[in-house]
């Protein structure tokens, strides 16, 4: 007798996960966002910017700023959407709707290219429901 296959079945909501070793002195912290370059997690910042890394989203807490590079790992996902303050600097505006936004931190989003990584795009500013500032919910 054939294995029945559900149709459809699986991940379909398109999110990733997977261990990613850590950068050297760094401390990862769940419900932040990080970039991986050369091989290991690090903090997101103008000196990653216009490098194209996949932007992560932590799922754990990891405390490597003791440790060298790839001492510890972190499981991350990507493919999911979040909300991040929105960068008092270079802020998003409801005109950067659709187009990428860029980390300026492990928990900030720009408008600038300069400021950071890009996430894959904005997808609502400032939402009504929230209360906390100018929230930005991006695709990463």
């Amino acid at each position: 007798m054939a294995e029945h296959i559900v149709p459809l079945s699986g991940n379909l909501s398109g999110q990733q996960f997977n261990s990613f070793k850590i950068a050297a002195s760094t401390l990862i912290e769940q419900g932040n966002v990080y970039v991986s370059v050369a091989g290991y997690l690090t903090v997101p910042s103008a000196a990653n910017a216009a490098t194209g890394y996949l932007p992560v989203l932590a799922l754990e807490t990891v405390d490597n700023s003791l440790g060298a590079a790839g001492d510890l790992s972190a499981q991350c996902t990507w493919g999911v959407e979040i909300d991040l303050p929105n960068d008092g600097t270079h802020p998003v505006s409801q005109n950067d709707v659709g187009k990428p936004g860029y980390l300026s931190s492990s928990f900030a989003v720009s408008d600038t290219s300069a400021d950071g990584p890009p996430v894959q795009y904005i997808v609502e500013y400032n939402q009504p429901y929230q209360i906390s500032g100018r929230p930005v919910r991006v695709k990463i």
